[in-house]
């Protein structure tokens, strides 16, 4: 019910500053003189260079024309004249690279070239052409300041574009010199002071060193001193000055510092006309200051008029300018800063776009791409938070992560980067769940907190960062530890956080939040009623209209309604209802955590209403629920919880609810299920959470027949059962009719599936997420997948606007599963074992409508008794491996037999004494409770004598998935009833899976041949020498049929082999070891010569063709008794893969057994192919197997019943 506000990570947005050019001061570029008789000269100078390029005082003189033109004009072309034509003078002249006057005035133009067109060979050039001068020139030289601070300034340049901290400390060191050479009165002093503070101040930025910061600012000031009013370089002082300011308030917080940053910062744009070069970087750095304003004081005029200011900077700044991406970023920031406080959309878009446009302008390797990286990643995040688009979370971890990788230790943005890493994961382990996030957002907000000094105004809002975070974790595992020390880091954050600071009330709120946690784990009042005062702290500091009051009214509504549980004071929940109220009603529709505050005030009307019943309550309450669940700006998981508090609602007051409400309210829940088991997540997880969900299916289930909703129930069955498997059939769903309507969007969602089915069996075991040391974990397979599930997701939702694709993928309506349901033969019958009473309900070939057939005798604990006799059965004779979480290891069981004695052998396990059977009377419990039921309502017990039986698909649910309803009968009696004398039986595990396998059965081509894989003494298991003869049988039968088939035996029998070909045969043949894997279904698996071959190596084969498979190994058929509404067995695998009919084995099956069943199963499915008597989606298997069950039946007895009934049909 809790709900904290959103984090929005700390950040700040960078300023910039012009380094001076290496021109003297008395050049001043603002003043505009007549330059005809200057261009006049140079235009004559070039003509008559042309008749004498060799002559080297000519050329000099032609370049110093060009050089006093180019100090006004700054012309691109007159300097690359210039270098050329020195470049041209040194090669004729070699004793020229003597000459300090001609390298530096080269030096010089190869470094103004940099600038304008910044490549890297120009900047090199120009610091060895520097370096040279310095080395000619002695100390007593009177220029010799100047020369040394061209050197630091070429290489503070390199130093900014390349990073490397070398060249800044011989910047510093170079401008300390030049500083030290000069004295107070020569008019160049204070140009090389402001050098020096330039590379101070970048210094500190990478070492956090306050002293260096310190010294700029002393530096900046007297360089401000010693610049007369009207010089135009008093400019520049004053921009220096106010961003030096500007980083000291940001390190430690004191507003005077902020407000001196910001008065020079606007006499230095007041003082600059619009046509200087350096009027944009003034305006930045007078919208920093401003923005900065704004984030201490929260005043709203200030944010705009940064933003304005940004923008007349970018309008100024000419595009390819390197402080252009500089700009950008600030204006996204400011942006997104308007939006966190208005929740203008328009302003979180620009906000992206413009970070987005600042990261593309900027080379890799350039320092300042890590900022905007993460800057990017800050936007990314906000907007994920307001849309709840995954993408934008995953995109917003990689920006921040590479950010944080590409910023070296010591760093000043480091601690930011780290912050804005961990609120990122803390918000995808808030959607999606993954533990690793949220101890990863751990790790990496304390490294936050460690390496911010308390007097960072930022140290607050980080603290309360990784309060929120081990609030997070302290809610999944309610470890005492972590709410304490949540609450300890949120206080200490109250405490730092000055008065009067806009984030002041969020921390309270948080606070409040915390203490309540607390108190709902120990139930201490105290925490409780601080919980309460922190709430209506953050309500009254909180301005009316600011985005984050309804965040703490809901808040607020929560605690007091908690209290009112705790004491009983009817006045506690209705100042709850209000105020909770009120935040519904001052947020916007469409606002993220909208859905939350119905949610909350539903769950206090519902407490009201209990209190004082009424209609009027009770609607109000019902509405505040379906209207979360309405809103599309909800979680998954928070429609959830709104669908299930509505369900309970309607189903504890019936006297309050209609029918229609009642389904309705099912229905909503039933429509949330498949997302919350989302594809993106690893399977362990998946078959977790199903397992979980299962009994919200079965409530919705016995609603819908308990109401006469009988199409409505078999659409939840198939909604709500099997939801990996039908996850994994629909990565191999055909896309016919989207690619004629849609071809660019069936491409691109056939790649991404096909990348899934590769990845969408991986375990969270297999491939953990390691914290290693807060660089950033690498990406695993499970993060490849997660990505690839996003963006088919996203080309689900394009589609899906498509017209008549609206309902692309979902769950098919009772009508449209009717239509795919007369590709398939017999009735489909699914036995809902869940709820009392028990039931069936059939979907017949030729009825509009499904039946429904009362189970009276059955119950779910007589069904839960009936499978929990049988596998007992099957543990005491040796034919089930007790509940393990390693597969069965055959070799260990096996006892020492002669080789006569191959009849008793069983595929994976020992030698049994076959006695005392006891089945009989739990297969006739079977026939009395639940098969003859279903066979009388459908007319079926008459027709023993029929040439063709009826066929049924039995769909069994709950504890009745591992009981042979196939075998059900009469056996105490000799002439009694058996299910196998009245119909053929089949299993599937969904009607779905039937009709899909059916519909891709149809349009499959007519030839078949056959793969033959055959282990006889598997390396480590018990020698299976009856496969042998088996696999001779059947190539008899094949060549007999002149059917094409391949055959791997024994060591050619691989895994990589068998994999291989497996797509090349439209049937397979298995006869082998097999297991079945309790703790971790997908490693069930078939043993073959190098190791075995499991149903998630299954899971990325291709098998568009495929028709059949015989899986004639144990336990291929069986499932889990934890999560029996998953299909999770070797039989579900092969028809996940493609396969349309899988004849599989529920428990071990007898070495001699085999064969038989084989041969004559082969015999009679090639007899009724060549007959050509089968229908449009029919194989014939379910058929040629009852045939060849009998046929073994036969020779080992009827109540020999555990060799004969485990061999099953599943699918078409």
């Amino acid at each position: 019910m809790d709900s904290a506000p959103s984090e929005t990570a700390g950040r700040e947005p960078e300023h910039t500053h012009e380094i001076a050019s290496t021109k003297h001061l008395d050049e001043d570029p603002m003043i505009v003189s007549d330059r005809l008789p200057l261009d006049s000269a140079v235009e004559l100078m070039r003509s008559a260079y042309a008749s004498q390029p060799g002559n080297i005082d000519f050329t000099l003189k032609f370049s110093s024309c060009l050089l006093a033109r180019a100090r006004e004009s700054r012309s691109a072309a007159d300097n690359d004249e210039i270098i050329f034509l020195l470049r041209r003078a040194l090669h004729i002249a070699p004793d020229l690279n003597e000459s300090p006057f001609l390298l530096e005035s080269l030096g010089v133009a190869l470094q103004s070239r940099f600038e304008r067109v910044g490549k890297d060979e120009d900047l090199q050039a120009a610091i060895t052409t520097h370096r040279r001068v310095v080395e000619l020139m002695p100390d007593e030289y009177s220029g010799k300041a100047r020369l040394l601070g061209n050197l630091a300034i070429a290489l503070h340049r390199r130093f900014e574009h390349a990073g490397e901290l070398d060249d800044l400390e011989a910047a510093i060191s170079n401008n300390r010199r030049a500083v030290e050479l000069t004295p107070d009165r020569n008019p160049d002093k204070p140009f090389l002071l402001s050098n020096l503070g330039n590379a101070l101040q970048d210094r500190f930025k990478h070492l956090s060193e306050l002293a260096d910061l310190e010294a700029a600012i002393s530096l900046r000031r007297h360089a401000l001193l010693l610049t007369p009013d009207q010089h135009p370089g008093k400019v520049a002082s004053l921009n220096y000055l106010g961003v030096a300011l500007l980083d000291r308030f940001q390190c430690v917080g004191n507003p005077e510092d902020l407000h001196a940053a910001l008065a020079a910062n606007r006499r230095a744009v007041a003082l600059t006309p619009d046509g200087y070069p350096g009027k944009p970087s003034q305006l930045n750095n007078f919208g920093l200051a401003l923005y900065c304003r704004f984030q201490y004081a929260g005043e709203l005029p200030d944010l705009e008029t940064a933003i304005s200011t940004y923008r007349r900077a970018i309008e100024l700044t000419p595009d390819g300018h390197p402080r252009k991406p500089t700009v950008l970023n600030n204006l996204g920031t400011a942006l997104q800063s308007r939006f966190e406080r208005l929740e203008e959309l328009e302003d979180l878009e620009e906000a992206t776009s413009t970070k987005r446009r600042a990261v593309g302008l900027t080379s890799d390797g350039h320092p300042d791409k890590p900022r905007w990286l993460g800057n990017l990643g800050s936007a990314l995040q906000v907007r994920f938070v307001r849309h709840g688009r995954l993408e934008d979370l995953e995109a917003a971890i990689s920006m921040t992560r590479h950010a944080v990788v590409l910023t070296p230790d010591g760093h000043s943005d480091k601690p930011k980067w780290l912050s804005n890493l961990g609120a990122a994961l803390q918000n995808r382990y808030e959607r999606i769940g993954e533990l690793e996030d949220i101890e990863e957002a751990i790790f990496m907000k304390r490294r936050t907190v460690e390496l911010a000094p308390d007097e960072s105004p930022y140290k607050p809002t980080w603290l309360h960062n990784l309060a929120k975070s081990l609030q997070s974790r302290f809610s999944r595992h309610q470890e005492l530890e972590d709410i304490d020390a949540a609450i300890s880091t949120q206080c200490r954050a109250v405490a730092l956080m000055p008065e009067g600071h806009p984030d002041k009330p969020r921390l309270w709120d948080c606070l409040g939040i915390a203490l309540q946690a607390r108190y709902q784990r120990v139930g201490n009042l105290k925490d409780l009623t601080q919980a309460i005062s922190s709430g209506r702290s953050a309500v009254e500091l909180t301005p009316d209209g600011h985005p984050l009051k309804p965040t703490s009214l809901n808040n607020l509504g929560v605690a007091l309604q908690s209290r009112f549980e705790r004491a009983g004071e009817l006045h506690d929940l209705e100042q709850a209802v209000l105020a909770i109220r009120c935040a519904v009603q001052i947020t916007p529709d469409g606002h993220p955590e909208k859905p939350e505050w119905l949610n909350n005030l539903g769950t206090a009307l519902r407490k009201l209403f209990e209190q004082r019943p009424a209609f009027t309550a009770f609607n109000e309450a019902s509405a505040c629920f379906v209207n979360a669940i309405a809103c599309p700006s909800g979680s998954s998981f928070t429609q959830f919880r709104s669908a299930t508090r509505l369900v309970r609602l309607v189903t504890e007051h019936p006297n309050f609810a209609s029918t229609a409400l009642l389904l309705d309210a099912h229905s909503h829940l039933m429509r949330i299920l498949p997302e919350l088991i989302w594809v993106g997540h690893s399977l362990d997880r998946r078959y977790e959470e199903s397992s979980w969900l299962a009994h919200h299916v079965y409530d919705a289930v016995s609603t819908a027949i308990r109401h006469g909703a009988l199409p409505r129930a078999v659409e939840w069955l198939e909604t709500g059962r099997s939801l990996v498997w039908s996850q994994l059939l629909a990565l191999r769903t055909p896309m016919d009719e989207l690619e004629m309507h849609r071809p660019d969007l069936a491409k691109d969602l056939y790649q991404v599936q096909r990348q899934l089915q590769h990845t969408a069996h991986f375990l969270r075991s297999d491939h953990p997420h390691a914290v290693v040391d807060g660089q950033g974990s690498c990406d695993t397979v499970l993060d490849h997948h997660r990505a690839f599930s996003i963006k088919r997701d996203g080309l689900l939702r394009q589609i899906r606007k498509c017209e008549g694709f609206e309902n692309f993928l979902l769950s098919k309506p009772f009508s449209t599963l009717l239509q795919s349901r007369k590709l398939c033969h017999g009735h489909f019958v699914y036995i809902n074992a869940n709820n009392f009473p028990c039931n069936a309900l059939v979907v017949a070939p030729c009825h509009d409508e499904p039946m429904l057939v009362d189970l009276p005798e059955l119950s779910l604990d007589r069904a839960e008794e009936l499978q929990s006799l049988w596998i007992e059965q099957l543990h005491q004779l040796g034919r089930c491996t007790r509940s393990s979480d390693s597969p069965t290891a055959p070799s260990s069981c096996a006892q020492t037999t002669s080789t006569s004695d191959t009849d008793d052998l069983q595929r994976h396990s020992a030698f049994v004494q076959e006695k005392h059977l006891t089945c009989d009377h739990l297969l006739e419990c079977l026939w009395d409770w639940v098969v003859r039921p279903v066979l009388e309502a459908l007319n079926l017990l008459c027709n023993i004598q029929a040439e063709a039986q009826p066929h049924i698909t039995w769909c069994p649910t709950g504890p009745l998935t591992r009981i042979p309803l196939h075998a059900a009968g009469r056996y105490s009696e000799r002439n009694g009833p058996r299910a196998y004398d009245y119909v053929v039986s089949s299993y599937a595990p969904s009607l779905s899976a039937l009709t899909r396998a059916a519909e891709g059965l149809a349009k499959k081509a007519a030839s078949s041949s056959v793969l033959i894989v055959t282990q006889s003494e598997t390396p480590g298991h018990a020698p299976l020498r009856g496969t042998m003869e088996e696999s001779r049988r059947l190539c008899q039968l094949l060549n007999g049929s002149k059917m094409p088939h391949d055959v791997l035996n024994h060591k050619q029998a691989t895994r990589e082999a068998v994999l291989s070909v497996m797509d090349r045969h439209s049937w397979v043949h298995f006869a082998c070891h097999g297991s079945q894997r309790k703790s971790d279904p997908t490693k069930s698996a078939f043993h073959l010569y190098d190791g075995p071959l499991s149903l998630a190596d299954l899971m990325q084969t291709v098998s568009d063709d495929a028709e059949l498979a015989f899986l004639s190994a144990c336990q291929t058929a069986t499932g889990d008794e934890k999560n029996p509404e998953e299909a999770v067995h070797l039989a579900a695998g092969m028809l996940a893969v493609g396969y349309k009919g899988v004849v599989a084995t529920m428990w071990s099956i007898g070495d001699a057994d085999a064969p038989v069943v084989v041969e004559a199963y082969y015999k009679k499915l090639l007899e009724l192919r060549s007959a050509r008597t089968l229908g449009k989606g029919e194989t014939g298997a379910a058929y040629a197997l009852h045939e060849a069950v009998q046929v073994l039946r036969k020779r080992v007895g009827e109540t020999n019943f555990l060799r004969w009934a485990p061999f099953v049909h599943y699918g078409v």
